[in-house]
Protein backbone atom coordinates (compact mmCIF):
# COMPACT_ATOMS: atom_id res chain seq x y z
CA UNK A 1 0.00 0.00 0.00
CA UNK A 2 1.44 3.59 -0.74
CA UNK A 3 2.34 5.90 1.46
CA UNK A 4 -1.19 7.87 -0.10
CA UNK A 5 -3.47 4.83 0.04
CA UNK A 6 -2.80 4.30 3.73
CA UNK A 7 -2.61 7.91 4.84
CA UNK A 8 -6.65 7.88 3.14
CA UNK A 9 -7.32 4.83 4.63
CA UNK A 10 -6.16 6.49 8.58
CA UNK A 11 -8.58 9.63 7.61
CA UNK A 12 -11.52 7.55 6.37
CA UNK A 13 -11.28 5.76 10.01
CA UNK A 14 -11.08 8.53 11.75
CA UNK A 15 -13.99 10.01 10.04
CA UNK A 16 -15.65 7.05 10.90
CA UNK A 17 -15.28 7.58 14.20
CA UNK A 18 -15.59 11.20 14.58
CA UNK A 19 -18.96 10.32 13.49
CA UNK A 20 -19.53 7.01 15.34
CA UNK A 21 -18.61 8.98 18.88
CA UNK A 22 -19.48 12.92 18.49
CA UNK A 23 -17.74 15.42 20.92
CA UNK A 24 -20.38 16.87 23.36
CA UNK A 25 -21.75 19.86 21.93
CA UNK A 26 -23.31 22.13 24.19
CA UNK A 27 -22.43 22.58 28.13
CA UNK A 28 -25.82 20.43 29.27
CA UNK A 29 -24.26 17.54 26.63
CA UNK A 30 -21.02 17.62 27.94
CA UNK A 31 -22.38 17.77 31.65
CA UNK A 32 -23.86 14.59 31.47
CA UNK A 33 -21.24 12.82 29.63
CA UNK A 34 -18.87 13.73 32.69
CA UNK A 35 -21.77 12.79 34.91
CA UNK A 36 -21.30 16.55 36.82
CA UNK A 37 -24.23 16.37 38.61
CA UNK A 38 -24.33 19.94 39.98
CA UNK A 39 -23.47 21.53 36.34
CA UNK A 40 -26.46 19.69 35.08
CA UNK A 41 -28.88 20.94 38.16
CA UNK A 42 -27.31 24.28 37.40
CA UNK A 43 -28.24 24.08 34.13
CA UNK A 44 -31.65 22.64 34.05
CA UNK A 45 -32.70 25.37 36.33
CA UNK A 46 -31.18 27.69 33.94
CA UNK A 47 -33.55 26.55 31.40
CA UNK A 48 -31.11 24.19 29.59
CA UNK A 49 -33.85 22.55 27.18
CA UNK A 50 -33.47 19.35 27.96
CA UNK A 51 -33.41 17.13 24.75
CA UNK A 52 -31.34 19.64 22.79
CA UNK A 53 -28.99 17.85 20.20
CA UNK A 54 -26.75 19.61 18.07
CA UNK A 55 -25.98 19.22 14.53
CA UNK A 56 -23.73 15.40 14.82
CA UNK A 57 -23.79 15.08 18.69
CA UNK A 58 -25.76 12.89 20.67
CA UNK A 59 -28.50 14.11 23.39
CA UNK A 60 -27.78 15.08 26.76
CA UNK A 61 -29.58 11.63 28.11
CA UNK A 62 -27.76 9.53 25.50
CA UNK A 63 -24.37 11.21 26.60
CA UNK A 64 -25.38 10.22 29.98
CA UNK A 65 -26.78 6.81 29.29
CA UNK A 66 -23.13 6.01 27.65
CA UNK A 67 -20.68 7.13 29.90
CA UNK A 68 -22.45 8.82 33.49
CA UNK A 69 -23.30 6.81 36.24
CA UNK A 70 -27.26 6.35 36.50
CA UNK A 71 -27.72 9.43 38.68
CA UNK A 72 -26.99 11.75 35.99
CA UNK A 73 -29.57 9.47 33.69
CA UNK A 74 -32.16 10.17 36.53
CA UNK A 75 -31.83 13.18 36.47
CA UNK A 76 -32.31 14.01 33.62
CA UNK A 77 -35.35 11.67 32.75
CA UNK A 78 -37.36 13.56 35.87
CA UNK A 79 -36.34 16.72 33.88
CA UNK A 80 -38.27 15.31 30.12
CA UNK A 81 -36.04 13.63 28.38
CA UNK A 82 -37.45 11.28 25.90
CA UNK A 83 -35.77 7.55 26.73
CA UNK A 84 -37.14 7.02 23.07
CA UNK A 85 -35.38 9.48 21.10
CA UNK A 86 -32.57 8.32 18.98
CA UNK A 87 -29.00 9.54 18.18
CA UNK A 88 -25.65 9.12 16.87
CA UNK A 89 -25.45 7.13 13.39
CA UNK A 90 -27.02 4.25 14.39
CA UNK A 91 -29.98 6.03 15.22
CA UNK A 92 -30.01 4.29 18.60
CA UNK A 93 -31.94 4.96 21.46
CA UNK A 94 -30.46 5.86 25.22
CA UNK A 95 -31.15 1.96 25.81
CA UNK A 96 -29.03 0.60 22.96
CA UNK A 97 -26.24 3.43 23.85
CA UNK A 98 -26.18 2.52 27.26
CA UNK A 99 -26.14 -1.53 25.98
CA UNK A 100 -23.27 -0.16 23.76
CA UNK A 101 -20.88 1.20 26.41
CA UNK A 102 -21.77 -1.56 29.15
CA UNK A 103 -23.48 0.55 31.49
CA UNK A 104 -25.34 -2.15 33.22
CA UNK A 105 -26.83 0.89 35.76
CA UNK A 106 -28.25 2.57 32.90
CA UNK A 107 -29.77 -0.21 31.02
CA UNK A 108 -32.10 -1.39 34.04
CA UNK A 109 -32.85 2.15 34.73
CA UNK A 110 -33.98 3.08 31.15
CA UNK A 111 -36.12 -0.51 31.06
CA UNK A 112 -38.08 0.87 33.64
CA UNK A 113 -38.76 4.77 32.56
CA UNK A 114 -39.93 3.90 29.30
CA UNK A 115 -41.39 1.31 26.73
CA UNK A 116 -38.83 0.45 24.54
CA UNK A 117 -39.63 -1.40 21.19
CA UNK A 118 -38.77 -4.71 21.03
CA UNK A 119 -36.35 -4.20 18.05
CA UNK A 120 -34.18 -2.43 20.42
CA UNK A 121 -34.52 -4.45 23.40
CA UNK A 122 -33.54 -7.38 21.81
CA UNK A 123 -30.07 -5.30 20.12
CA UNK A 124 -29.66 -4.52 23.40
CA UNK A 125 -29.69 -8.06 24.36
CA UNK A 126 -27.68 -9.61 21.08
CA UNK A 127 -24.63 -6.79 22.00
CA UNK A 128 -24.98 -7.49 25.74
CA UNK A 129 -24.72 -11.80 24.83
CA UNK A 130 -22.05 -10.69 22.69
CA UNK A 131 -20.24 -8.44 24.74
CA UNK A 132 -19.93 -11.55 27.66
CA UNK A 133 -22.13 -9.51 30.00
CA UNK A 134 -24.41 -11.78 32.14
CA UNK A 135 -25.47 -8.93 34.24
CA UNK A 136 -26.80 -7.12 31.54
CA UNK A 137 -28.45 -9.92 29.94
CA UNK A 138 -30.07 -10.93 33.25
CA UNK A 139 -31.46 -7.36 33.34
CA UNK A 140 -32.71 -7.21 29.63
CA UNK A 141 -34.43 -10.80 29.57
CA UNK A 142 -36.34 -9.78 32.77
CA UNK A 143 -37.20 -6.23 30.82
CA UNK A 144 -38.83 -8.38 27.93
CA UNK A 145 -35.76 -9.23 25.43
CA UNK A 146 -36.62 -12.11 23.15
CA UNK A 147 -33.53 -14.44 23.46
CA UNK A 148 -34.88 -15.76 20.01
CA UNK A 149 -34.97 -12.68 18.27
CA UNK A 150 -32.64 -12.03 15.75
CA UNK A 151 -31.20 -8.23 15.51
CA UNK A 152 -29.46 -7.06 12.65
CA UNK A 153 -28.58 -10.36 10.95
CA UNK A 154 -27.28 -11.37 14.66
CA UNK A 155 -28.48 -13.74 17.53
CA UNK A 156 -27.83 -13.72 21.03
CA UNK A 157 -26.85 -17.22 21.13
CA UNK A 158 -24.00 -17.00 18.38
CA UNK A 159 -23.19 -13.65 19.67
CA UNK A 160 -22.16 -14.88 23.63
CA UNK A 161 -20.73 -18.33 22.34
CA UNK A 162 -18.19 -16.68 19.51
CA UNK A 163 -18.24 -12.75 20.93
CA UNK A 164 -19.13 -9.71 18.64
CA UNK A 165 -16.65 -7.94 16.85
CA UNK A 166 -16.73 -4.18 18.53
CA UNK A 167 -14.39 -1.13 18.21
CA UNK A 168 -15.61 -0.75 21.95
CA UNK A 169 -15.35 -4.58 23.21
CA UNK A 170 -13.23 -7.37 23.56
CA UNK A 171 -13.79 -10.80 24.14
CA UNK A 172 -14.51 -11.61 27.72
CA UNK A 173 -13.32 -15.02 28.44
CA UNK A 174 -14.65 -18.50 29.03
CA UNK A 175 -16.19 -17.51 32.14
CA UNK A 176 -18.03 -14.49 31.54
CA UNK A 177 -19.16 -15.52 27.98
CA UNK A 178 -20.55 -19.41 29.54
CA UNK A 179 -22.31 -17.07 32.09
CA UNK A 180 -24.39 -15.11 29.38
CA UNK A 181 -25.51 -18.81 27.19
CA UNK A 182 -26.25 -20.33 30.85
CA UNK A 183 -28.69 -16.65 31.33
CA UNK A 184 -30.13 -17.49 27.72
CA UNK A 185 -30.54 -21.28 28.06
CA UNK A 186 -32.55 -20.87 31.26
CA UNK A 187 -34.72 -17.82 29.64
CA UNK A 188 -34.65 -20.36 26.35
CA UNK A 189 -34.35 -23.59 27.27
CA UNK A 190 -34.93 -24.44 23.40
CA UNK A 191 -32.08 -22.71 22.11
CA UNK A 192 -29.74 -23.96 19.34
CA UNK A 193 -26.53 -22.77 17.56
CA UNK A 194 -27.68 -23.41 13.77
CA UNK A 195 -25.74 -25.63 11.02
CA UNK A 196 -25.05 -22.16 9.41
CA UNK A 197 -21.31 -21.26 8.93
CA UNK A 198 -21.51 -18.24 11.64
CA UNK A 199 -23.14 -20.60 13.97
CA UNK A 200 -20.23 -22.69 13.71
CA UNK A 201 -17.57 -20.55 13.54
CA UNK A 202 -18.84 -19.27 16.51
CA UNK A 203 -18.75 -22.80 18.35
CA UNK A 204 -15.19 -23.14 16.77
CA UNK A 205 -14.06 -20.12 18.38
CA UNK A 206 -15.33 -21.02 21.93
CA UNK A 207 -12.99 -24.41 21.66
CA UNK A 208 -10.54 -22.62 20.40
CA UNK A 209 -10.15 -20.65 23.32
CA UNK A 210 -10.79 -23.70 25.38
CA UNK A 211 -14.22 -22.83 26.86
CA UNK A 212 -14.92 -27.18 27.42
CA UNK A 213 -18.37 -26.25 29.69
CA UNK A 214 -19.94 -23.52 27.35
CA UNK A 215 -19.22 -26.65 24.41
CA UNK A 216 -20.27 -29.22 26.36
CA UNK A 217 -23.70 -26.83 27.27
CA UNK A 218 -24.46 -26.15 23.40
CA UNK A 219 -23.18 -30.10 22.72
CA UNK A 220 -26.16 -31.14 25.29
CA UNK A 221 -29.06 -29.25 23.83
CA UNK A 222 -27.56 -30.04 20.71
CA UNK A 223 -27.91 -33.55 21.21
CA UNK A 224 -30.92 -33.09 23.12
CA UNK A 225 -33.06 -31.84 20.01
CA UNK A 226 -32.22 -34.73 18.09
CA UNK A 227 -33.91 -37.24 20.42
Amino acid sequence: MSKLSGTVVVIAILALASACFPAPATDLQRAAASGNLPELRRLLDGGAKVDDEAPGAFTALVSAAREAPSESVRLLLDAGADPLRRAGVNGWTSLQHAAHKGRTDNVALLLGAASFPAADRNDALVMAAGYGNPGMVRVLLAGGADPRAEAKGARALPNAVGGAWDIDARYQGCAAHTEVVKELLAAAPDLRLGDDAADQRALAYARKQGCDEMVALIETAGASARR
